[in-house]
């Protein structure tokens, strides 16, 4: 295999070049800043991509041009491999064309990223690493690139550790990969038996194992005896359901009950209402009809005040005193009259008598009868006697009686004045009162006051404020609520019959059944409470048994893993070994002829021979046959021996594989002329059956007869 072109648009500070390379050895001039330590760059980001972000932004073309770059190989079998990769994009084409032009394979737009994992990037992978035989391209660079600053930093550095790596194709001294196996077996568990510290993994998975193990049993338990729980809650449950759906019907019958009672009570409550308005509605109607009356038949005595029938009776007692004075006026008038006696001689009759005695009596004394006319003329003597007495007193008496008469005139007069005074005030509320029409007036005040009396005792009866038409109002609307109460009671009635014979002792019996259930209610609630905080302790003591289980799969997965990895890294450790012996035994004796034959080349046969021991540190064998360490070695011989180590390296990976090309960033810092010859020689030779790429600032290099590329800067 060689590289036949190299075509930049964008790498670093080369844009739009293209390097055309010949199949045995070039070279390639330019000077410092000229892009030589970049091509070689562009040269394994082509098929490897570069590592980093950061990697990437440091080889991003100066100039903003596209970020791409194509490579084109030329395989022994004539045919060619053109590779080409956008570095932004990290979108890769592969194509494989046979002698004759016809593509063999073509894959194109891949994602290859460096550590890309999808198919098409795996598939790009796998097509380079067929190619070169190399799988990064760091051991690209560790392999086929052979630079000063490779040989400069030999100072001070022991080549065993450089050629272990050299060996592996990168970065890693496998001696260390040996070690660092132990150290993981160690790290899983103690092993070796060595000095180093072990985190004894898996003892101390295997003991928490054991403790989870141990949660895992006790939890089982547990939640055997949470299950009980929950079934014997269950069954509580349904009880206290059952207990809340009778207390519930117990109540619900209750209720029912109690708003038949109510309904009826206030049914009741509503008649009497009604009666009540009804007979207040009565009342305010006899009042209505007793005003009426007392309108009509009693208007002219409702003006009379109150104590008319006292006042009334002060008229009669006045009347009565008048007419008692009028009496002692008449009879004492009379007796003055019967007093007035007239004269003798107006009197006649009594003439006569006395007359008619004084004849009989001289009669009688003329007839002798002494006695007889004696009594008879003392009786006219007497009559005589009684009139003269009669005729002085009677003045007396006259003139007295006519004092007492003016007296009781006067009297009379006053009684009269009082009596008519007080039929005024009686006629200043009715006018047309006169004292003979007192009784019936009397009569029709006080029928007037007994209606009043009733009127207001009937008004008593009433509420106060209420009009007939309130009443009247207030009736319908008890009557509709009275209507609406028994619609109610005969609903429940029809809805629950029970309520039309119910009883005193049904209801008791029925309120004795509620107490009963609440009290088996409140201790099944009880006793839920208790059997739940059983289980909530239970359950917090507790822990989750699925948990513990996938915990303890996920320990027992963790512990098969970290087995499985002590036994990858037993099995890798063994297979290392085994490794490292047939490498020891069947390529490093072969190895170190290689390195022999260039490492004569290079010294002129100086060095004829050299060896490697158990850890691949050179041994030098001198001319008479001695061996000489890299400890006594010059270091421009120490820099001699690993270019020519690398050499070999190249050699060997090419009859694996294509024989790949050899790329030499100015390796000659160091040599002395002489080296620098005979190490361009042998490299000539070398470029017989691989190519040859040679980068340096050093002009003289041209003489070697390679093909000369020239890279300004």
């Amino acid at each position: 295999m060689h590289v036949e072109n190299i075509q930049i648009e964008g790498f670093g500070n080369l844009t739009d070049r293209e390097f055309v390379f010949a199949p045995g050895l070039n070279l390639v001039l330019g000077p410092n800043e000229a892009g030589k330590t970049t091509l070689i760059e562009c040269l394994a980001a082509i098929p490897y991509g570069l590592r980093s972000p950061r990697e990437k932004e440091r080889w991003r073309p100066w100039k903003h041009q596209a970020y791409t770059a194509e490579l084109k190989l030329k395989l022994a079998d004539a045919s060619r491999v053109t590779i080409r990769r956008d570095f932004d994009s990290n979108k890769a084409d592969y194509v494989h064309v046979d002698a004759d032009g016809r593509i063999l394979e073509e894959l194109s737009e891949l994602k290859a990223t460096p550590a890309g994992r999808t198919p098409e990037a795996r598939t790009f992978h796998e097509r380079i690493q067929s190619l070169f035989g190399i799988t990064t391209g760091d051991a690209f660079r560790q392999s086929i690139c052979v630079s000063f600053q490779d040989l400069s930093n030999l100072a001070g550095k022991a080549l065993g550790p450089l050629v272990r790596q050299a060996v592996t194709g990168g970065q890693i001294d496998y001696e260390r990969v040996g070690e660092s196996l132990k150290s993981q077996v160690d790290r899983i568990t103690k092993e070796f038996m060595s000095g180093r510290p072990s985190d004894k993994i898996l003892e101390k998975l295997h003991a928490a194992r054991e403790e989870l193990q141990k949660r895992l049993r006790n939890s089982e338990a547990d939640y055997q005896e949470l299950i009980r729980l929950r079934a014997e809650m269950t069954r509580i449950s349904k009880q206290v359901d059952s207990l809340k759906q009778q207390h519930s019907q117990l109540q619900d019958t209750l209720s029912k009950i109690e708003a038949y009672r109510k309904c009826q009570d206030d049914l009741k409550f509503r008649n009497q209402a009604r009666d009540g308005l009804s007979g207040q509605r009565r009342t305010l109607e006899s009042i209505g009809g007793k005003r009426a009356d007392l309108d009509n038949n009693y208007r002219d005595v409702q003006s009379l005040p109150e104590d008319f029938e006292v006042r009334l009776s002060v008229v009669r007692r006045s009347e009565a005193k008048a007419e008692g004075l009028n009496r002692s006026f008449v009879e004492q008038e009379r007796h003055i009259k019967s007093m007035q006696m007239a004269p003798i001689w107006k009197r006649p009759g009594l003439l006569a008598l006395l007359g008619i005695a004084l004849l009989v009596g001289v009669v009688l004394v003329a007839l002798k009868y002494w006695q007889a006319g004696m009594a008879l003329f003392a009786f006219v003597v007497m009559g005589f006697a009684f009139v003269l007495w009669q005729s002085l007193t009677q003045k007396a008496a006259r003139q007295a009686t006519n004092l007492q008469l003016e007296e009781l005139r006067r009297e009379l007069d006053g009684a009269r004045e009082k009596l008519e005074g007080h039929l005024s005030e009686i006629q200043r509320f009715l006018p047309t009162f006169v004292l003979d029409e007192a009784e019936e007036v009397l009569a029709r005040w006080k029928s007037c006051r007994r209606l009043k009396d009733d009127i207001e005792l009937l008004r008593g009866q009433v509420e106060e404020g209420l009009t007939l038409s309130t009443a009247r109002q207030q009736l319908r609307e008890a009557e509709e609520q009275v209507g609406t109460l028994a619609l109610a009671k005969q609903k429940m009635e029809t809805e629950a019959g029970f309520l039309r014979t119910v009883s005193v002792d049904f209801e008791e019996d029925k309120r004795h059944s509620l107490k009963t259930c609440e009290g088996k209610l409140e201790e099944a609630e009880a006793k839920l409470r208790e059997t739940e905080r059983q289980q909530l302790e239970l359950s917090l003591r507790t822990e989750n048994v699925e948990l513990l289980r996938e915990e303890l799969e996920a320990l027992n997965l963790e512990v098969a893993h970290h087995e499985f990895q002590r036994d990858a890294y037993k099995l890798a450790l063994d297979t290392w070994q085994g490794c490292v012996e047939e490498f020891r035994s069947n390529y490093v004796p072969h190895f170190a002829q290689v390195v022999s034959r260039h490492l004569r080349m290079v010294t002129n046969g100086k060095y004829a021979r050299m060896k490697f021991d158990s850890e691949l540190a050179p041994l030098m064998e001198g001319p008479e046959g001695e061996e000489i360490g890299e400890d006594s070695l010059s270091q421009g011989t120490r820099d001699e021996l690993y270019f020519v180590i690398r050499l070999a390296l190249v050699e060997l990976f090419s009859r694996q594989q294509e024989p790949l090309p050899l790329i030499l960033d100015d390796p000659f810092l160091t040599f002395d002329a002489a080296r620098k010859r005979e190490t361009l020689a042998a490299l000539a030779r070398i470029a017989q059956a691989n190519q040859v790429i040679i980068l340096s600032l050093d002009e003289s290099l041209s003489e070697c007869g390679a093909t000369v590329l020239i890279l300004e800067a």
